[in-house]
């Protein structure tokens, strides 16, 4: 009996050291998965979670004249995969950075809707383009000299208001320019009627200036001078002043002494005695006129 009692204390004891075994195995077991669960794991998308953009733009120009070309620039941030643009005229676009050209007047109302994976955002921008109606210019002028005698360069300048994208001149001698401030030679004597006509896309204006260039015949010049003083002791020092008639262009003096100039005022030294025939010419593209002066100066001996 007391080996039988011995036996099932075995079996007891061993029974119990199995069950703590069997415990101590579970216990690992959870501790182990829950040490792999606070592990992080090595995954290249941890942290990247996608967000929905934020929409921005931007114009140049926002204003003008219609048609008006306005180009647009995406400044939206954040990843976007699709773009959509309403331009306010019932137009639309899915380009990134779009041009639009607007043709009528009035103001719009521009919107931009990005979007991706994760989502859209739309910014609206009210009136943001202003487009004026363009009206025909008016059109108006200047010119310096408006007379003189031929050959005449006369310098016009352009004085018209409003837009305008051209330029008709009429010179009035049966020649034409189509610069915005020419420059033109009347070559004959003459009165002169000038036209400027302006235009843009909306129209066209003229403006006429009867008889508005007066060119006059070029004529011979006639000479004619003085002097100061005509007579005294040598070295005697002279001055002379040209007083001709008319335009000339250049002087010729000869002052008797076989010394010349081609001054319009020269000053000039006798350095020795004697009476001395002075001469001028004076000429233009029309012609010449000498005017002689004898034993006009007097130079007299020390």
């Amino acid at each position: 009996m007391e080996k039988s009692n011995s036996k099932n204390e075995n079996i007891g004891g061993n029974q119990v050291n199995i069950k703590q075994k069997i415990f101590i195995i579970l216990i690992s077991m959870i501790l182990l998965s829950a040490t792999a669960l606070a592990v992080p794991q090595n995954n290249s998308n941890a942290g990247t979670h996608l967000k929905a953009p934020v929409a921005a733009f931007s114009a140049h120009q926002t204003s003008g004249y219609a048609p008006l070309k306005v180009a647009f620039t995406d400044k939206s941030t954040g990843s976007r995969t699709s773009y959509k643009w309403s331009f306010g005229d019932g137009k639309y676009s899915t380009v990134k950075n779009p041009a639009h050209t607007y043709t009528k007047a009035g103001n719009y109302t521009v919107s931009l809707k990005v979007s991706n994976a994760a989502g859209n955002n739309t910014v609206t921008k009210s009136n943001y383009i202003v487009v004026k109606a363009l009206k025909a210019p008016v059109a108006a002028f200047s010119a310096h000299s408006t007379s003189g005698y031929a050959p005449l360069k006369v310098a016009f300048s352009d004085r018209s208001t409003g837009i305008h994208t051209s330029y008709k001149w009429s010179f009035g001698d049966g020649t034409y320019s189509t610069a915005k401030n020419p420059v033109h030679k009347y070559n004959k004597a003459g009165n002169y009627t000038v036209s400027l006509k302006v235009s843009n896309a909306a129209g066209n204006n003229t403006v006429t200036k009867s008889n508005y260039i007066v060119v006059n015949a070029l004529k011979a010049p006639i000479a004619a001078f003085s002097a100061h003083p005509i007579s005294g002791k040598a070295p005697l020092k002279v001055s002379f002043i040209d007083k001709s008639t008319g335009v000339h262009t250049s002087c010729k003096w000869s002052f008797g002494d076989n010394s010349f100039s081609t001054e319009k005022n020269p000053l000039h030294k006798y350095t020795k005695a004697g009476n001395y025939t002075v001469s001028l010419k004076v000429s233009n593209a029309a012609g010449n006129n000498t005017k002689t002066m004898s034993n006009y100066i007097v130079v007299k001996s020390r």
